[in-house]
């Protein structure tokens, strides 16, 4: 009877540590995720910033070319 005892305390225990486990590699992921999520709007921004400058360096080019 003892012996059952113990076994189910060790699964248990098993079973928590798992669980924790999912619960790190879940928290893993969301802030993986997260990361990705603002590389992509800084990537978006840099862009936008980067096409405003080439946009006003065509309009210098062009406007150097008029003149």
């Amino acid at each position: 009877m003892q012996i059952l005892f113990i076994i189910q305390i060790k699964l248990f225990l098993i079973l928590i540590i798992l669980i924790i486990i999912k619960i790190k590699i879940l928290i893993t992921k969301i802030i993986l995720f997260f990361i990705v999520i603002l590389l992509i709007i800084i990537k978006i921004k840099i862009f936008k910033i980067f096409h405003q400058d080439l946009i006003e360096l065509g309009h210098t080019r062009s406007i150097e070319l008029a003149i």
